[in-house]
């Protein structure tokens, strides 16, 4: 009915044919300010809303903060038809607005154009942030920088959040299920967004003309992206696909404004860093050129002509996840440690064959590896005055020691072998230490 009686109005005024009555104060329809604003712009009044037939209260005060308190709604205001903190222009004065606890949905054009606004508090009691036929709630508010939105919000209504040209961040509450369509159009500085995992819709131009945000996540449930949700979000160059729902239909998309570029840019599976988007294990049908490389995937069961490898023994294709034979350049030698040994490929790093130590009087006979008493350099089972000898004599360079020898002979574990080892293993042998 308010929406009705608002068109009515506006096309009488404009054919000059009706003139509007002064309306009564018990209308309740209808707020009526307490006070004409003095120099410091001081106003309060009570606003009805003509749904729930709730009221709130609200008071603007000489510091220019907007408090809204009481049970109900903030109804849907009307620009041209102002009211309460609309009227008289009080809301460009607004730089606060504090919604007390009670207050369970904010309106339509609730605070359209408020462009001095900085801060807002919304209480847990909000359930809706409300779009409206001629604005959003917080439509065209340039001056608000950051939002935190409560979990209580399950709705979030088309372009509440218009043209505030200054957002840079905002957290979407868990529970909303759509981003409405609008709702940040225009939003030229918001850099970073969530969309919650419960979200399933994304709608028409829900982003477009973010022209700073960097990336955005996709959540798995989400079947539907609508028109131009992205377009002319000229900073984003990574969009992460959880949905599988969107993977399927990528195909269908174009360059008009869905998840691509102008340039129409190939959207490929994470890893390929030289891409402007990326996807999660999602190919799209698309030929593009990676490191000098052609590269051509088709969306037919996760499966493609020309797989595409991370290495050159890399088994799975990064593109389908379809599994090679490959070969592998294996390093000359083991390689162990003091358990197990392995074969480990120069390219990729793989470490195949890898097995436990298998010994035969104290040395493996697979990979060689000798087992030491730490101190028995001469490696006879036993640590004396031969093997301070020994390691004096390879500090001097006279004498070499194998790996498993310098392993033993290195006493204090520094990873270095020379006379301090040397003095160690004399004094366990004269009794003055009982042990390393």
């Amino acid at each position: 009915m308010k929406k009705l009686t608002a068109i009515l109005l506006a096309l009488a005024f404009a054919l000059g044919s009706l003139s509007l009555p002064a309306m009564a104060e018990s209308s309740p329809m209808q707020s009526v300010p307490r006070e004409i604003p003095a120099a410091g712009v001081t106003a309060s009044g009570t606003l009805w809303d003509y749904e729930s037939w709730t009221t709130v209260d609200w008071v603007l005060d000489d510091n220019d903060t907007l408090t809204i308190t009481g049970k109900g709604v903030i109804t849907d205001l009307t620009p041209w038809l102002p009211e309460a903190w609309l009227e008289n222009k009080y809301y460009k004065f607004i730089k606060k607005v504090v919604i007390s606890d009670g207050v369970k949905a904010i309106g339509g054009c609730a605070f359209y154009e408020c462009d001095a606004l900085t801060e807002v508090t919304i209480p847990d009691s909000v359930k809706t942030i409300r779009g409206y036929l001629y604005g959003g709630a917080f439509e065209g508010c340039t001056s608000l920088k950051s939002l935190t939105i409560p979990n209580s919000v399950t709705e979030i209504q088309s372009k509440a959040f218009l043209n505030c040209s200054a957002l840079e961040s905002v957290k979407l509450p868990d529970k909303i299920t759509y981003i409405a369509s609008n709702v940040f159009g225009g939003c030229n500085s918001l850099k970073s967004v969530n969309i919650p995992d419960n979200v399933i819709e994304i709608e028409n131009y829900a982003f477009q003309k973010c022209s700073s945000l960097k990336s955005i996540t996709i959540p798995e449930r989400v079947t539907e992206i609508g028109e131009s949700a992205f377009r002319s979000c000229s900073s984003l160059k990574t969009v992460y696909v959880k949905s599988p729902y969107i993977a399927d239909t990528l195909t269908s998309y174009s360059s008009s404004g869905y998840l691509l570029d102008y340039a129409e840019t190939v959207i490929l599976p994470k890893g390929i860093q030289a891409t402007d988007y990326i996807i999660n294990n999602y190919p799209f049908t698309r030929t593009s050129t990676i490191d000098g490389e052609a590269v051509t995937c088709y969306r037919k069961s996760q499966t493609c002509t020309d797989h595409y490898y991370d290495s050159s023994c890399d088994e799975d294709c990064i593109i389908c996840g379809e599994v090679r034979n490959v070969t592998h350049s294996f390093k000359s030698g083991w390689s162990k440690d003091d358990t197990q040994h392995w074969r480990e490929c120069t390219v990729c790093g793989k470490k195949l064959e890898k097995a436990e130590h298998t010994f035969d009087d104290g040395k493996c006979s697979v990979c060689g590896y000798v087992l030491y008493t730490v101190g028995d350099a001469n490696g006879d089972g036993g640590v004396n005055n031969i093997d301070a000898s020994l390691i004096l004599q390879y500090d001097a360079g006279v004498a070499t020691l194998d790996d498993a020898a310098l392993a033993a002979a290195d006493t204090d574990g520094n990873s270095a072998v020379n006379n301090i080892d040397a003095s160690r293993i004399l004094q366990l042998d004269a009794g003055v230490i009982s042990a390393f």
